[in-house]
């Protein structure tokens, strides 16, 4: 015997949740985690360079986004990747690397004025220069 009331019930339910929780993370990534990439694009670079280096970044960060916003369907789509669940693997490789990536190469930039960071990267670029 089926219930079919029963089960819209639990569909519906299941959609709710699923539009809460979608809704609860954007809220919390939008007002902790999203926000640090201007910051840290804004402190990071050196005065004479910190508008041709928010630029990369932002041309990098539109290039990433349309190219996954292209080649994420294809990846759940069973048809070709078939990979569903499975791209949050992918996600987390991509993080972990650039996690990487950033802890090794941007330099720690706490309790430092702005001509201090100045310093810190001439420095840095005439040392490559000189092993060059």
């Amino acid at each position: 015997m089926s219930f079919p009331l029963a089960q819209e019930e639990t569909t519906n339910n299941n959609r709710r949740f699923t539009t809460g929780a979608c809704m609860l993370i954007i809220l919390i990534c939008g007002l902790s985690v999203w926000p640090a990439y201007y910051a840290i694009g804004a402190e990071v670079s050196s005065l004479h360079l910190r508008s041709k280096s928010q630029g990369l970044g932002w041309g990098v960060n539109g290039a990433t986004t349309t190219l996954f916003a292209i080649i994420l369907p294809y990846m759940y789509n069973i048809d070709a990747g078939n990979l569903q669940g499975k791209v949050g693997f992918v996600y987390f490789g991509l993080s972990a690397t650039c996690l990487l990536a950033s802890w090794c190469l941007v330099k720690e930039t706490k309790d430092l004025t702005q001509e201090q960071i100045d310093k810190l990267y001439q420095r840095s670029a005439q040392n490559e220069n000189a092993a060059a």
